[in-house]
């Protein structure tokens, strides 16, 4: 199983820790770190690979430019993602 997290080191605190623990439980860990630059435009890249993300990421930009179709979520009930 592999697993890729996009973090900022001042969020590496108990919690992930722990989801890293109860992910992999009982397995061996090969842990690799390396910095990132800005990769908004990796991800938009890699979004908009297939011509069915592109439109879907489009469409959502434009819900979001226009307020339609938003949710509202608590960062409380954001953490328990």
């Amino acid at each position: 199983m592999e697993t890729t997290y996009k973090i900022h080191a001042n969020e590496l605190n108990e919690a992930f820790i722990a989801s890293m623990k109860t992910l992999f439980e009982n397995q061996k860990l090969l842990i690799s770190v390396q910095t990132i630059e800005d990769d908004f435009e990796d991800d938009t890249a890699h979004l908009s690979s297939s011509s069915a993300n592109k439109e879907r990421l489009l469409k959502s930009i434009q819900n979001y430019e226009a307020g339609k179709n938003l949710k509202k979520i608590s960062w409380e009930n954001l953490q328990k993602l």
